[in-house]
This record gives C-alpha cells, structure tokens and sequence, in this order.
C-alpha cells in the first residue's frame, strides 16, 4: 500500500472540536502501521493500536484531521491533557512510546515531513524522599552504652559519622576494607589550601 502525503492543506475542523465521533482510522494508516510491526509480540501490537487509536480521537475531538496537521505544540497538549486527568506516569509513557513510533513510521515512509512527537517526554512524577529512621531508633542507637566489641565500635562510628554529615547508606559502604587501613602516609591526606600534610615543599 502507498501512503499519500498529508496535511498539504491543513485546515483546523472547528466544528468538530469538543464532539465524540467515529474515527476516521483508515486516513491515519493505522492498520499497515499495525502491520509494518512484525518482530513485537501480539500484546505489543494491540497497545499499539489501543493508545495510538486513543490519540487519534483526541486528535479529531479537537479538530485534527490527519497525521499530517499534527504539530508539536499539539502533542505536547495531548500530554498536558494526559497529566491533568491524573493518568499514571506508566501510562503516559508507554502512549507517548506508541504514537512517538507510529509518526516516526510515516516520516520513514514519506507520509509526513517532520516528526511531531520528537522531544516530547511524559511530565516527571513527584520526586521520591530518600527514607530515613524514625526519631525513637536514633535516639535509641545514640543512647547505647559503651561498645561491647570492635565490630560494635565499628558500627557505632560509622552511624555516627553518617548521622552528622548526613551521608548516605552507600557512601560509607564504598569507603573499602583496604582503604580504610591505609596509613595517614598511603593515603596523602591533605590539609587546607591543598597542600599534602608533612609535604616539606620548600624551605620556611
């Protein structure tokens, strides 16, 4: 099948902006898109053509005719729209994957000129707090007694060195065995300025 160039003479269908109506799938080239797709597996097809079937008729609700009107800007307020109906960060993905591979399909196949998902990422979540004691268990670990053995000394300085620098669990782990038995020497540590403590630079 050849696919006929669209969107040359685009014009916005106000009259059908806001209505719910049949799909016109067979001007988007859905089903050979659906075709072309012969290594995914049967489930990935049929998500394919469930969320790029979902962004056609937003695209004619809101008076978008063909694939070739479609610009970025609209996109990008189909994924405003996603976001402001509380659709899960997963879901929005996995569309925004789907329809990003359908116009990148047309463009290979000269349908379209340009790709209009290109550069569109789905809204980032709610960053994630990293999990901290509850207050009683630090209270409880800074009150213990005197340590009863080496290990238990071990453990005490590292939690207390991670509770007042605030590090993370991961970088007093990183810090190695063998590292961690060096000499002031072996390790160079350095004083302010930069300069190696004991350096003997120059004369003074």
């Amino acid at each position: 099948m050849e696919l006929r160039v669209l969107g040359e003479h685009c014009q916005l269908n106000v009259a059908g902006i806001g209505t719910v109506h049949y799909v016109s799938l067979e001007k988007w080239n859905v089903a050979e898109f659906l075709r072309s797709r012969t290594a995914a597996s049967l489930n990935t097809v049929r998500a394919y053509e469930q969320d790029i079937n979902a962004f056609i008729r937003w695209s004619e609700e809101n008076g978008h005719t063909d694939p070739g009107c479609i610009e970025r800007k609209d996109v990008s307020t189909w994924v405003a729209a996603m976001h402001g109906e509380g659709r899960p960060q997963k879901t929005m993905a996995r569309r925004i994957a789907g329809v990003r591979q359908y116009f990148r399909w047309l463009v290979e196949r000269g349908a379209i000129s340009t790709d209009p998902t290109a550069k569109i990422q789905p809204p980032k979540g709610p960053e994630k707090l990293a999990r901290t004691l509850p207050r009683q268990v630090i209270r409880k670990l800074l009150d213990k007694g005197p340590p009863e053995n080496a290990l238990d000394l071990r453990n005490r300085v590292v939690f207390e060195l991670m509770y007042g620098s605030g590090l993370r669990v991961a970088e007093p782990v990183s810090y190695t065995h063998l590292r961690a038995h060096e000499t002031r020497e072996e390790r160079g540590w350095r004083g302010g300025g930069g300069k190696k403590e004991g350096g003997g630079g120059g004369g003074g």
